[in-house]
């Protein structure tokens, strides 16, 4: 593992065992943590683009649902920037998505129902604590939910017009946020949300480096109704793991820290305002409370070599008149979507931007194979890749920007044209890895 702080540790642990167990790209710190009281009222939502930070936050940048200087965007936004309308009923709310008590786990643990004289448990349990998971595994990550969580995901109806979106304005994306809002970021860091799993309370943690004869333990204490002021007691490893402690993280802060909940007369007025304009565009979206983000889902933004080259800037000169550049973060846990698009890039280098869905390599290999390949990495794996790939995906073309449809759809039409020039498959194969296929097409393209 490259070397990071603890905080950044902690989040590629969590996120490289969670996002394989496919409900979306699991958030180390789900609190609000930018903008100002109502900014912190809603959380990450539908059409927010943004990207995942070192600390495994997600930080909105702007919203493709909201006119210029609507939260969450500000008044100067991308080039060509394009407003989407959703309708009623066109960001579908699942209450209750996970129940309360749910978890999202990885390592295969062993639950326990911690009853004092119970036979589940070989001793006298300590008092008040109700559960434990047990793994046998080097490493782990956990997601509890003490009330459950639900889920907000844009309609299926309208996926093919924000994957549309995102192919068409990768470049101009990547751009405002390097060069005009600042951020540091590695070529494929941005998401276009399109489904969130939000919650009032929650409790992240992960391990790793655990000797595998011995078993890592964490116990849930609940003496009584889970309250905010005192959630942080409720949860403990049950000893250190590998020479340090296993990290764990609840929340949200409580109400008297955050101070969401809790107005001054004067902040009352501007807060309902905001509220009453944010529900014209987000109706629904934002019920009070439910605005911890521990999940979110999305098309996954990559830029092609030329894109991206394209977009770097040089900060200053140093005193020999040497140009100085940004400095970016490693990639420290490249997830599965990485691979695909990197693989969708490499088979057709002029492409500006590979653009794929969560859902998309979700069906691509099985939890084992995707754990080897976040591992090890795509060169070692290729082969395997390749002959999934194959068999599931069919690539096409827009614009300059590639995405795949799976076989099964393959007689569906593409998202705004028709796909490759006469005569291709569509199929990555030896004849498609040239890069004049996705250039022909995108002359093609600007043609018609």
């Amino acid at each position: 593992m490259a070397s990071t702080s603890k905080s950044q540790e902690d989040w590629a642990i969590y996120s490289r065992n969670l996002r394989l167990k496919v409900h979306g790209e699991p958030l180390w710190a789900p609190e609000p943590h930018i903008g100002g009281l109502f900014a912190r009222s809603t959380g990450v939502r539908v059409g927010d683009v943004g990207y995942v930070t070192t600390s495994g936050a997600f930080e909105t940048l702007f919203s493709i649902r909201a006119a210029p200087g609507h939260h969450p965007n500000v008044s100067e936004m991308p080039s060509g920037f394009e407003q989407v309308v959703l309708g009623p009923g066109e960001v579908v709310h699942v209450p209750d998505s996970l129940p309360p008590g749910g978890v999202v786990v990885s390592g295969s643990p062993v639950k326990r129902d911690l009853v004092a004289n119970g036979d589940q448990y070989p001793e006298p349990a300590p008092p008040g604590f109700k559960f434990e998971y047990v793994w046998s595994t080097s490493e782990a990550a956990i997601l509890h939910l003490p009330d459950g969580a639900s889920q907000f995901n844009l309609s299926p109806s309208k996926h093919a017009e924000f994957h549309h979106q995102a192919l068409k304005h990768a470049s101009a994306w990547y751009d405002y946020a390097l060069n005009t809002r600042g951020r540091l970021m590695q070529r494929d860091g941005l998401i276009l949300v399109t489904g969130v799993t939000k919650a009032r309370k929650w409790m992240v943690g992960s391990f790793y480096g655990f000797p595998c004869t011995e078993s890592a333990i964490i116990r849930g204490y609940s003496p009584g109704p889970v309250d905010l002021d005192t959630m942080h007691y409720n949860y403990r490893w049950d000893k250190a793991i590998g020479g340090m402690s296993p990290s764990l993280r609840v929340g949200p802060p409580s109400a008297s820290q955050n101070k969401l909940y809790i107005r001054e007369e004067e902040e009352e007025s501007s807060f309902e305002q905001q509220q009453e304009r944010d529900e014209k565009v987000f109706p629904g979206e934002a019920p009070e409370g439910l605005n911890q983000t521990v999940l979110v889902r999305g098309f996954r933004i990559t830029l092609g070599d030329r894109a991206w080259n394209s977009l770097q800037r040089p900060l200053d000169t140093n005193d020999y008149g040497a140009e100085v550049t940004m400095i970016l973060p490693e990639l420290s846990e490249p997830g599965p979507g990485h691979f695909m698009n990197t693989y969708l890039l490499e088979a057709f280098p002029a492409a500006d931007a590979a653009v794929t869905h969560d859902d998309d390599w979700s069906q691509l290999l099985d939890e084992a194979d995707m754990r080897l390949l976040q591992e090890e990495g795509l060169t070692k794996h290729l082969g395997k890749f390749r002959a999934a790939f194959t068999d599931r995906y069919e690539v096409r073309c827009e614009g300059g920007g590639v995405y795949v449809v799976p076989n099964a759809q393959r007689d569906a039409p593409a998202i705004k044209s028709t796909g490759f020039p006469s005569g291709h498959s569509g199929i990555i194969d030896d004849q498609l890895t040239s890069s004049r296929d996705c250039y022909n097409f995108r002359r093609q393209s600007l043609k018609s």
